[in-house]
């Protein structure tokens, strides 16, 4: 047996860096002998005998080894183990995670990792290494070529030239180890060479500034001195190594050089090198460009090949290999084709050295390789790219020269097209605006110019020359008085917490040097006169030690509160708060399958809840077991679980037992599969009927509601887990089941059959609403799939009714709360009025959340009516940008259910989810902050006198789509003073007129009317006046009430004109409204503030 191990020394386990921890224990086990036991592949003997006995102490000593390294929270997970084998497949299974998310997220890390300016190649390279274990922990593989490759693409721009030199390395040799060190080695001497040039920068100083500093010399400190010296001790011992290439003699470089030849010029001279190009007798080097690495810029020596040149100081020189230097003349540009894949393109080849004693054309890859673009040489080919892109080629001669593939425009050619790009013409015409430019090209001021780029970029040199300096007076008086003047600087967030759960730190200063505790939230809000200097973290970047750009920011006088902290009016710990405060301190995982279920920490509630549907299941008389055949069709099953927060904040664990439908044969085991569902026009006119009426509302949700559904057709499906159910059987389903594809059709006609046998009459409108008379009052139900809402002014039918309901079906009943996405507030004042709202303020303050506006400044409008959106002319939108069509869903369900004010502007940026772009996207956080402001807001419905019967407003904006034209319908019908149902839409077709557009608005309208007046027939409130249908175009009123002006509404589609059927029927009536009091104006167009307010206010919008 190994040593004694030190337990102390073993890091224990927190929920964090498993794999860390895991390697950590796999070395502790094996070092005692407990690795195989741990792992399984040493089995427990069989035998009781002395092998079995060591077996069970050498898993005892395994399990105290893995439990002294995890903390207590661990421990509550992995209690119920039974082996060491059991514990560590328990935390594999927790913490091992192989998802698909986890593969993503690992592959995203390995792939976005950069190499920090701070980091060593040593560190570099295990930090690839470590990202490369992670991927290959989750079951990825990943190959030393991939990880090489990782290494190396994100590697410093220093080391450019080791990237080009590892190419050459032969395929066998290029080994992660070998790449390590060499990579080491090429960092050395990077540093090496900063070294040195960091001490002639000193020496150079030194000896400029000598005789200054040795005038101050006694009057440094000795600290100060001896820091200085140790820092010079350090650069002479650098300098003893370097050897200048000028005299031969050692300690400075040929730039310090005394001996260094002297010109007459006056000027700096330039030098230049190149090696020795070779080339036999009569080779024609006119058109020739040869690629030289050791050439320093480019070169030629015919002079008609430059399309402007420029002089170049006396005295620059060229080097050539041999050591004989030859004179520059001049440097310009030279105009070229080059072959790119056998297609001949245009391009310029600029700063070329002219030097007629050359006799050749040099392509220097230096000047390539400082543009950022990669030479990549392989046979007889070499490539110049960047990034991807293919920028030039050469190949190699007789001679081993790389000929690049280039052939050479005369001057004369050259000058026959000006071709350039606009900017460069708005840099040679002074900076003249772009506009100007190119008005001047075509109108034929400039003649001879073809622009190749027409695109406008921004001039860095016209925005420098625009801008100018405000004057920054500084402060004479400094105050003396603790509270005068505050200064305040905020630091954060910081990623670790302190112990009071903050994570800023604000500092005071002025005259005293003031912090808030880092414990405290500091109320910003209580400092009258405040100076700031906001500030973002640059990553390092020194500021400037006097920056004349910070100015104190002082506003009128005023009190400054000494302590910053918040003061409670009164101790609010002793008031009992709700218990939503405390919903979020516990938040349960939903596993996602039945073994996760059993094996977490919340097992017994699920086995409950599990045990709760098996036991719904066995009352229905669900299944029959029967012996499994060949011939059979099964389908499988699965357990789904989900969370349920109730009124009191105590989570409520549900499983519910699925069959696996997607396997389903349409014509075998299912047929007809539609089911209706209510509409939510019909839940909103009923509540404002409810009001009106003063009905009795309840609401009730039947549990388990699909399995009293009765199937028709022969459907096997496998036990489900934890069913105790002998193999070889499955369950013949006798009732509907979750997951079948006509589960929900079954259950509805279980629940119809049910209400037509109470003596209840269905809904023509709307086949989910129910209507029964009784001899003193009318009750009404409505349905939605297994939630429903029932009414009745006399409150012994309703509960008489709901005592035949419980004996059907399992419910709940409770008062209306939270109802298929809407939140029902029903209460009566003091003087026994009754309102009704609905709201969706928990969902609009979710959807803010989501999409990270919480912060953001609310706005009276949801739309901009000085913003029109259209389609973006180029479509560069990612759909990463932003999540555009998650937020346009999410907005129409709001808009549809209980914000009719947001209709309009939800309905515009619908038409783009396809194509949009950052104008579109603002549009969406418009609408956002709009409803920041007005979380809280809803439609009410109360008693008026006015709005007994359904009045109904109807408008629309002519040619409003700037893309089709097509002009916005609109219409609202309102009743108990509230909305009840409303539209916007963009109409079918082009109108020509707005009299048209608004006769088509009307005419949608009117089949909106047909549907209200059956749907109050149907629950018992027949409609006997015409519905009034307000509008504000008197052509348009005309129109419906005659047919008149033929020849410009002859066009006119003929299902619009139902309108005037209905008109002389007497199901609806027109009557003309001003625009001032058009509510439909809200639902075509954005309006201004005070009106839109007005507007939404007498749709019965307000605050709950």
């Amino acid at each position: 047996m190994a040593e004694r191990l030190d337990m102390n020394s073993l890091s224990k386990f927190d929920g964090s860096n498993y794999n860390q921890w895991r390697f950590q224990m796999n070395c502790a086990l094996r070092a005692k002998g407990l690795y195989k036991i741990v792992h399984g592949t040493e089995l427990k003997p069989e035998n009781n005998n002395e092998t079995q006995k060591a077996w069970i102490k050498n898993d005892a000593t395994a399990m105290f080894i893995l439990t002294s390294a995890l903390d207590y929270a661990q421990i509550t997970l992995i209690e119920n183990c039974e082996s060491s084998h059991q514990i560590i497949d328990k935390l594999d299974s927790n913490y091992l995670q192989r998802s698909e998310l986890s593969k993503m997220i690992a592959h995203e890390r390995f792939h976005q990792y950069r190499m920090k300016d701070s980091d060593s190649v040593a560190q570099h390279i295990a930090n690839v290494e470590n990202l490369a274990k992670k991927l290959k922990d989750i079951g990825e593989t990943v190959s030393d070529a991939v990880i090489m490759t990782k290494i190396i693409s994100t590697l410093p721009q220093k080391f450019l030239n080791f990237r080009q030199a590892w190419l050459s390395v032969s395929d066998d040799r290029q080994t992660l180890t070998n790449l390590t060190s060499r990579l080491v080695d090429e960092e050395a001497n990077l540093s090496l060479v900063e070294q040195m040039e960091t001490a002639f920068t000193i020496s150079s100083g030194k000896n400029r500034s000598t005789k200054s500093k040795r005038s101050t010399k006694q009057r440094e400190p000795s600290s100060r001195g001896s820091s200085k010296q140790k820092s010079v001790d350090q650069n002479q011992e650098v300098k003893q190594d370097i050897k200048c290439y000028q005299c031969g003699k050692r300690g400075h470089i040929a730039r310090f050089c005394r001996n260094k030849p002297k010109h007459k010029s006056s000027h700096r001279d330039m030098e230049y090198t190149s090696f020795n190009v070779e080339f036999p007798e009569g080779v024609n080097m006119e058109n020739t460009w040869i690629m030289n690495s050791g050439a320093s810029a480019h070169m030629s020596y015919r002079a008609e090949l430059f399309s402007n040149m420029s002089a170049v100081s006396e005295g620059t020189t060229v080097v050539i290999g041999n050591n004989v230097s030859l004179p520059v003349i001049g440097k310009g540009d030279i105009e070229i084709e080059k072959n790119i894949k056998g297609e001949w393109y245009k391009s310029v080849i600029t700063n070329v050295l002219f030097v007629p004693d050359l006799r050749r054309n040099l392509f220097s890859e230096a000047v390539a390789t400082k543009k950022g673009w990669s030479i990549m040489k392989e046979g007889k080919k070499a490539e110049i790219l960047h990034g991807s892109k293919l920028i030039a080629s050469a190949i190699l001669d007789d001679n081993n020269n790389y000929r690049m593939l280039f052939r050479n425009i005369s001057v004369h050619q050259a000058q026959q097209v000006t071709e350039n790009s606009l900017k460069a013409w708005h840099d040679r015409l002074g900076h003249v605006n772009f506009t100007q430019v190119r008005e001047m090209i075509k109108s034929g001021v400039i003649s001879g110019i073809t622009l190749s780029d027409d695109d406008e970029i921004l001039c860095e040199s016209c925005l420098y020359g625009k801008q100018h300096r405000f004057h920054h007076a500084s402060r004479e008086v400094r105050e003396e008085e603790v509270g005068e003047r505050v200064f305040t600087d905020v630091c954060g967030p910081i990623a670790t917490e302190s112990s009071g759960g903050r994570n800023q730190i604000v500092d005071l200063g002025g005259a005293s040097k003031l912090a808030a505790p880092e414990a405290q939230r500091p109320a910003i809000r209580n400092l009258a006169v405040k100076e700031t200097e906001p500030r973002q973290d640059l990553d390092g970047e020194q500021f400037d030690a006097n920056p004349r750009n910070v100015e104190a920011l002082q506003e009128d006088e005023g009190t400054v509160v000494d302590n910053a902290r918040d003061h409670n009016l009164r101790n609010r710990d002793k008031l009992k708060r709700p218990g939503r405060y405390t919903a979020n301190f516990a938040m349960v995982n939903v596993p996602l399958t039945y073994k996760e279920a059993m094996e977490g920490s919340e097992s017994r509630e699920w086995s409950k809840a599990i045990a709760e549907e098996l036991s719904a299941l066995k009352r229905n008389d669900t299944w029959q077991l029967v012996k499994r055949t060949d011939s059979m069709k099964v389908i499988g099953s699965k357990w789904v679980f989900s969370v349920k927060d109730q009124t009191s904040n105590k989570p409520r664990f549900k499983a519910r037992l699925c069959a696996k439908g997607f396997s389903q044969e349409k014509g075998v085991d299912y047929d007809e599969i539609f089911s209706p569902t209510t509409r939510y026009e019909s839940i909103r006119i009923l509540l404002a009927t409810a009001v009106k009426n003063n009905y009795k509302i309840l609401q009730f949700d039947v549990r388990t509601a699909f399995l009293y559904g009765d199937l028709h057709e022969t459907i096997h499906m496998d036990p489900p887990e934890s069913a105790n159910i002998s193999d070889g059987q499955v369950c013949r389903l006798q009732k509907s089941l979750y997951g079948l594809k006509q589960a929900s059709r079954c259950w509805n006609e279980k629940f119809n059959q049910f209400m037509l046998d109470q003596g209840f009459r269905r809904g023509e409108a709307d086949k989910c609403v129910y209507r029964k008379n009784c001899s003193k009052s009318t009750i009404i139900l409505i349905l939605y799939v297994d939630d429903g809402l029932v009414m009745s002014s006399d409150e012994a039918s309703l509960y008489s009714f709901l005592d035949e309901l419980v004996k059907q079906f399992e419910i709940t009943v409770m008062e209306p709360g939270y109802f298929v996405g809407m939140e029902i507030l029903d209460e009566t004042n003091e003087d026994n009025n009754r309102r009704i709202l609905i709201h969706q303020s928990s969902y609009i303050r979710r959807m803010i959340e989501k999409f990270h506006m919480q912060d953001a400044a609310p706005v009276g409008t949801p739309a901009d009516p000085h913003v029109r959106l259209k389609k973006p002319e180029y479509d560069d939108h990612s759909e990463d940008s932003y999540p555009y069509r998650e937020a346009v869903g999410s907005l129409m369900f709001a808009a549809i259910v209980t914000r009719p004010d947001i209709m309009f502007a939800t309905n515009q940026i619908s038409r783009y989810t396809s194509n949009n772009d950052q104008t579109h996207w603002n549009a969406v956080k418009r609408i956002l902050k709009y409803l920041k402001g007005t979380i809280n807001f809803g439609i009410e419905y109360r008693r008026n006198s006015e709005m007994l019967v359904v009045t109904g407003y109807s408008d629309s904006d002519f040619g409003n789509d700037l893309d089709t034209r097509r002009s916005m319908s609109g219409y609202v019908f309102l009743l108990s003073n509230g909305a009840v149902t409303w539209s916007s839409q963009t109409q079918k077709a082009v109108t020509l007129s707005t009299t048209e557009a608004e006769y088509v608005a009307a005419s949608e309208a009117t089949k909106e009317v047909t549907w209200i007046r059956q749907f109050l027939d149907d629950i018992g409130e027949p409609v006997q006046e015409p519905t009034n249908l307000k509008m504000d175009n008197q052509g348009a009123l005309c129109l419906v009430k005659n047919p008149v002006f033929h020849k410009r509404t002859k066009h006119v589609d003929i299902k619009y004109h139902y309108i005037r059927e209905k008109l002389e029927e007497g199901t609806i009536s027109v009557s003309f409204v001003p625009s001032d009091l058009e509510l439909a104006d809200v639902f075509t167009k954005p309006t201004p503030r005070d009106h839109f307010h007005k507007l939404i206010f007498n749709l019965g919008m307000r605050k709950c």
